[in-house]
């Protein structure tokens, strides 16, 4: 049998079976190898052993065309709009997730969209807590950010900053993936 997806760390999963005869029509239960029997029999449990594993991939887009910037040219005072995409590829619920995104000092007029709040002393936006996030190819959460790139910033300045995600009970934040190159975890 296969366990659906997805389990929390450390939930127990336990099974037992009877057998009856048409001669004995007392269940007779199972139990464990190497155990004692025992009337009634005794089941035999394992614990679920999963995590969440977070896939987070940001891109930047012309808001004029629509066109995918990752990697490209912007010119000082173009608008542009960043869209972060977090999924949960593991077999556990992601609980509490916290999208974050510390704004390049070369942008202006940050707005940010999908209930973010940002901070211009800190230059950081922050999107609400979401409660969780479930596994599958369909489950994901969407925010963005509109921004101009600064009118006194230098020809070829790069713009390059991650976003960052936590979630409840994670040791570090995950940061995002730039998915037009081959290199993992670049801005």
């Amino acid at each position: 049998a296969k366990l659906k997806k997805p389990l929390d760390k450390g939930l127990q999963v336990c099974n037992q079976a009877s057998v009856t005869s048409v001669e004995n029509t007392t269940p007779s239960f199972t139990s464990p190898p190497n155990t004692a029997p025992k009337p009634g029999g005794t089941p035999t449990c394992f614990n679920v052993d999963s995590s969440a594993q977070l896939t987070v991939v940001k891109d930047v887009f012309d808001q004029k065309s629509g066109a995918q910037l990752n990697g490209g040219v912007a010119k000082p005072k173009q608008l542009l709009r960043w869209q972060i995409k977090v999924q949960n590829t593991g077999n556990a619920l992601a609980k509490d997730v916290l999208i974050q995104d510390s704004v390049s000092a070369l942008l202006t007029d940050v707005q940010p969209l999908d209930g973010g709040t940002f901070d211009a002393a800190t230059k950081q936006i922050k999107w609400p807590v979401v409660a969780s996030l479930s596994t599958g190819a369909t489950d994901q959460i969407v925010v963005r950010f509109d921004a101009a790139v600064l009118a006194g910033a230098d020809n070829g300045a790069a713009i390059a900053n991650q976003a960052e995600v936590t979630i409840g009970g994670a040791s570090g934040p995950q940061k995002s993936d730039d998915p037009t190159t081959a290199a993992k975890g670049d801005p």
